[in-house]
């Protein structure tokens, strides 16, 4: 005999609208794109990549946190209707909602429709401090509760009510 899913399961409707017996229906969990330890391999990894819209190698990119995709960042080339690189992949990806690593300085930008705001590095240094502009030349570690935090922030759509993303929001259409 089939046994029947544990009562938290959820299932598919059967043919007559109930659920089928055995039949699982998985719950997809919503992750940022795994980030390595040190900032210097997301870094170098991407030194030579190409934006993912334009096709061209820029000294500023940006790395989508969903979706692992890259793009250029205040570049003209890569402008459209929906401004710049970010914000056209930003509604091709999520919406209008992007969460962005800018590799040449660790920030985070977050966009949610025409407003931005810079939300501050998951990488430490040996400190616990940010590097943004990447100035000091240290070292920089992922801090996993900051990431998780940035996580729980994009899946809670939280951008739009957090305070230290408030702080530094602002509309921009070349990003």
């Amino acid at each position: 005999l089939p046994r029947a899913p544990p009562p938290n399961a959820l299932v598919p409707a059967g043919p007559a609208g109930g659920a089928a017996v055995g039949a699982r229906l998985e719950l997809a969990q919503w992750e940022l794109v795994p980030l390595p330890t040190l900032f210097e391999e997301v870094f170098h990894a991407h030194l030579h990549a190409r934006c993912g819209r334009c096709g061209i190698a820029s000294s500023q990119m940006a790395l989508c946190l969903v979706c692992g995709g890259l793009v250029c960042v205040g570049a003209k080339h890569c402008h459209t209707r929906h401004g710049g690189g970010c914000a056209s992949h930003a509604a091709a990806c999520g919406a209008h909602v992007g969460v962005f690593l800018l590799l040449h300085t660790s920030d985070v930008l977050v966009r949610s429709g025409a407003r931005i705001s810079f939300w501050g590095s998951p990488y430490l240094d040996v400190y616990g401090e940010q590097d943004i502009g990447l100035e000091r030349g240290r070292p920089l570690h992922l801090n996993v509760g900051r990431y998780n935090e940035l996580r729980e922030l994009w899946l809670s759509q939280g951008f739009d009510h957090d305070p230290t993303v408030l702080e530094f929001m602002q509309v921009q259409s070349h990003y």
